[in-house]
Formats: C-alpha cells, sequence, structure tokens
C-alpha cells in the first residue's frame, strides 16, 4: 500500500504544515539571505503563488519556533534564533468593496495589538496608534519589530469599481503605512506583499527605501517550484500521477511542465518555476486539471480586454520594456501589466540591448483560464441572432457538425467584438473563446510527435480537430491534418475523430469554407452561400 503523501494544498501556515509532516518545498535558505541582507522589502507576485506561506514562514522565524525548521536549511544557516515581535496583517480575507470594512478590519487588527502591547484611551488616527503599538512593542520586548504585510492591495484592487471608495481606501491606507517611516528606529523588518507592484505609489511614498524583489533574479524562485525541487522533493507524487493516468514517468513530468511549469519573474531568470498551488492539487488528484481558474478570475482584467476590444493573439505574445511591467496606478495601468501582474502573462524571453522583454502565457493551464475567464465577458454582453453558446454546445456534443459550423459561422457574423489585424491567430482565438465558452475541454496549439494541432475539443463521445488557414484552401488545412497525422494520438480513444480544415477569409473576418471528416463517411465540403455556411455537392 502506497504510504499517505499529505499535500498543503492552500495552506498558509507554516506551523501547520511542519505540524502536519506535509511536502514542503524548502525555500528557507533564501529567506535567511533575504532577512540578512535588509530591512525593508516588497514582493508581487499572481494568486495562489504562496505569498502567504512566505509570510507565515518570516513569522515563525522572527518568533524563534527553531523546532519547526528542523531539518531545513534554516537550522543550519541561524545561530542566534533571536524572537522579535511581529505584527502581522492580512487583508485576505475580507471584502473591501463595503464602505467602512477597511476601518473596521484596521481598528480590529490595531485593538488586538494594543490589547498586547497597552492602550492609551486617548482619540488617535490609525496611523498614531499603529506606530504607538510598534514603540511600545519595542520596549516592552527590548527586541526591535517585524511587520509583515500580506495582500497589501486587495483593499484597494476589491474597490476598483467604485472611484470614490478606491480613492477612500488609497488614503486610509496611505496614512497607514505612513506610520512605518516614522517608526524606522523601532523596525527590525518591514515585508510587504500583494499581487499588483504599487511599490512606487504615493500609497508607499514614505518608504523610499522600500526594496523591490518583484523582479530581481536572486529572489525569481522564492515563491513557486523549480524542475529541480519538484523531482527531489515530489518525485514519488509524480510516480503516482504517472500510474494512475497510463504514462511513463517522462511523460508525466512533460505534461506538468507543459500544463503548470513556465513563470519568469525575472528578466535574467534563468529557469522558470510552477505554480505551487496547481502543481500540489494536479499530484494530490492524480489528474491534470485546470485548478487555477477555478480559484476565480480579476473581473477587472477581462472587462478591460472587452472594452478596449483587444484581439487576443496581441495579448498572448507581446513585447514590453521593463519599465512599462512597473505599472503602479491602478487607474491607468496598462492592459499588458495588468495582465503581468495577474499572471496571465509571464517574462518569455529578455533583450538587454532593447531593454524589453517579450511576453507570452507561461503555460496549458493559464492559457485555458485566460479564455475561461473571458468567454462570459464576451458573450454575456453580446446579442448574435438569437444563437446561445448552449444551443451550440449541444450540437457539438451530439455531433451535429453541419448545425454547428453554420451556427458558429452566423455567430461570428453577428459578433461586435472588434476583430483586429489579419493574420490566421486572431481568427483562431475567436473560434478557441467560444469553445472555452460552452465549458469543452479544449486543447489550443496541442503538441503531437509530428507538430502542434492548432486546436483539439473535447466531448463525451467525440474528439475534434481543428486545422486553420487564412486566405487559403480548407483542402490545405485537412491535407495538413492527414500528413502529419495528428489523429494518430487519438488512435486507441473509445471516442470517434472528426477531423475539420477550416479555412478563413479576412475579407469577410469569418468562415470561408470547411471540409469534415469522419472515419467511415464520405467528406463535407461546406462553403458560404447567400451569406450562410452551408454544405456544397464538389
Amino acid at each position: 500500500m502506497d504510504q499517505m503523501i499529505t499535500y498543503p494544498i492552500g495552506e498558509a501556515s507554516f506551523t501547520n504544515l511542519r505540524e502536519d509532516n506535509a511536502v514542503y518545498v524548502d525555500k528557507t535558505a533564501l529567506i535567511y539571505q533575504l532577512v540578512k541582507q535588509g530591512r525593508y522589502y516588497f514582493l508581487s507576485r499572481p494568486r495562489r503563488f504562496g505569498k502567504s506561506l512566505l509570510v507565515s514562514t518570516l513569522e515563525a522565524y522572527f518568533l524563534g519556533k527553531r523546532e519547526l525548521f528542523v531539518g531545513l536549511a534554516m537550522e543550519k544557516l541561524e545561530q542566534d534564533w533571536t524572537q522579535h515581535p511581529v505584527l502581522h496583517v492580512d487583508f485576505s480575507r475580507n471584502d473591501f468593496a463595503i464602505p467602512g470594512v477597511l476601518e473596521k478590519t484596521l481598528n480590529t487588527i490595531l485593538y488586538n495589538w494594543e490589547v498586547a502591547y497597552g492602550r492609551e484611551e486617548v482619540d488617535a488616527t490609525f496611523a498614531d496608534r499603529f506606530i504607538r503599538v510598534i514603540a511600545n512593542a519595542h520596549a516592552q520586548t527590548g527586541r526591535r519589530v517585524v511587520v509583515l504585510v500580506d495582500e497589501y492591495d486587495k483593499p484597494m484592487l476589491d474597490a476598483v469599481d467604485d472611484e470614490e471608495l478606491l480613492t477612500h481606501n488609497q488614503r486610509e491606507l496611505r496614512a497607514f503605512y505612513g506610520a512605518l517611516k516614522g517608526a524606522g528606529d523601532h523596525l527590525r523588518l518591514v515585508f510587504l506583499t500583494g499581487v499588483t507592484r504599487f511599490a512606487h505609489l504615493n500609497i508607499f511614498s514614505g518608504l523610499n527605501n522600500l526594496k523591490d524583489l518583484s523582479m530581481a533574479k536572486e529572489y525569481a524562485t522564492l515563491c513557486g517550484i523549480t524542475q529541480e525541487e519538484l523531482q527531489a522533493n515530489l518525485g514519488e507524487g509524480v510516480r503516482r500521477l504517472a500510474e494512475e493516468n497510463g504514462q511513463t514517468l517522462a511523460e508525466a513530468y512533460g505534461r506538468l511542465k507543459a500544463m503548470y511549469d513556465g513563470y519568469r519573474f525575472s528578466p535574467r531568470a534563468e529557469e522558470g518555476v510552477y505554480n505551487p498551488f496547481s502543481l500540489l492539487n494536479a499530484l494530490a488528484d492524480r489528474e491534470y486539471g485546470y485548478y487555477w481558474y477555478e480559484t476565480g478570475t480579476p473581473t477587472l482584467l477581462f472587462k478591460r480586454v472587452v472594452r478596449q476590444r483587444v484581439p487576443v493573439a496581441e495579448l498572448r505574445r507581446c513585447r514590453m520594456g521593463l519599465d512599462g511591467l512597473d505599472a503602479c496606478d491602478l487607474g491607468s495601468i496598462g492592459l499588458v501589466p495588468l495582465l503581468y501582474q495577474a499572471g496571465y502573462l509571464t517574462i518569455a524571453s529578455y533583450s538587454a540591448a532593447a531593454g524589453s522583454c517579450e511576453l507570452a502565457f507561461p503555460n496549458g493551464e493559464v492559457r485555458a483560464a485566460f479564455y475561461k475567464g473571458l468567454s462570459p465577458y464576451l458573450f454575456r454582453v453580446e446579442e448574435v441572432r438569437g444563437l446561445s453558446i448552449q444551443g451550440m454546445r449541444d450540437r457539438m456534443v451530439a455531433g451535429d457538425v453541419e448545425e454547428l459550423l453554420g451556427s458558429l459561422h452566423a455567430f461570428i457574423a453577428g459578433f461586435s467584438y472588434n476583430l483586429q489585424g489579419d493574420r490566421e491567430s486572431h481568427f483562431q482565438d475567436i473560434l478557441v473563446t467560444i469553445f472555452y465558452g460552452m465549458g469543452l475541454e479544449t486543447y489550443k496549439e496541442l503538441g503531437v510527435s509530428a507538430g502542434r494541432i492548432d486546436t483539439v475539443v473535447l466531448t463525451p463521445d467525440l474528439v475534434y480537430i481543428f486545422e486553420f488557414k487564412l486566405d487559403r484552401p480548407a483542402a490545405e488545412a485537412m491535407a495538413q491534418i492527414e500528413a502529419k497525422g495528428y489523429a494518430a494520438p487519438f488512435a486507441m480513444d473509445r471516442r470517434a475523430v472528426v477531423k475539420l480544415g477550416v479555412g478563413f477569409s479576412s475579407k469577410t473576418r469569418n468562415i470561408a469554407e470547411c471540409i469534415v471528416r469522419e472515419e467511415g463517411k464520405a467528406d463535407v465540403r461546406m462553403a458560404v452561400q447567400d451569406g450562410k455556411l452551408r454544405a456544397v455537392g464538389e
């Protein structure tokens, strides 16, 4: 019987993780380096990347909990284990889109600290109370204070659709964080984390010595799991995953890499990292799922994509200067920096000469999350000739291919979302978004031995293989499917395979023709006649 492996999925407490003997990828050597080299730090990382666990690890270290670090690098590196007072602010648990919640939260946090370190019964601002707590904690313990702030930006992100509340929350936080400037003599360490990079925003105007680690090469792997760490710490989990899915060990590692690896948080990073949340979920479930998407999608991001009518193809691989990624104003932050900071894009390559980065989706899971997240915003605001996504899904599941293609053509024809550009990928992205909107398992640019299949869609009974061509015959697309053996990987699949060679027209900005091929059936050729895509004779 396999020994049980405890995966700390979603666990933000270092103490709980260690006491439960859960899997832990040791980052304490980097943490030791960090705490010995400076005092004021800021780190941004996408959601579900272990920021809260990092903060909790820092808290355990500064509280002198040596017993939790047994067997880790920190045990050998640290000799003193000096205990410090720790003031931990966690904004992750409240909804700050409601007026007054920020004030209540700050008051509760300060009150609890005041119970521990002394309270003066006088009216005072949050900032004054914060400074007094820090000074009192230092005086009572004889040790300088550690301030840890987790999800510092959530009160602003939650209020982003309410300009008045956003301004209010920014003002309150500016005053609160400003207390740290006046308490410098009492502080051992200040560490702030969040999703967005607002280190230079006036909210931190007083902390001009705040070191931003977000793109620092030496800390690029502080959050996330490297390939080496995966193999050294989670190899048994990968073996079980491979066994469950009828794969070789090499195939399992390859699939995990394609699905969850690829994040680079520094332009000079030598390796990417895996999203730890998704990776651990896949190993625990022994299934290659889309875990990151299920944790929630940023409405701000997708609203902007739709409002600005930016072609998806222009977003999923683009170039930007490093200065452009260091955005710091919610009101004016560009779409590409927002995608980067949210984790939908990562640094694919860097040109030192040009001072710019090429940005791309890091992996298959994120690509799927983007299309899934975008689709409801597109289709909720569109009324397309009475056609519904559910209706097209039903046709696809049932195998009514001619009806499906006719509906897709009509849908795109009435679709007001601007298909800018003249590349094949623009049109492909729209279809892929529709497929994701149907809730079907969809793979874009699926790698096989002979190349990459443009799109594969899986239903309970059918495998759809799409190859697209722009201003070229559908027959050419079908010939490529056959010549490269795109159907071969599905030869052992119980599901029937439907091959579709699709030709787009840059003039009509729609499907121009299509060839459908199913085993045991005559080919169906479809072309546009009288404004409709329908089956035609040879």
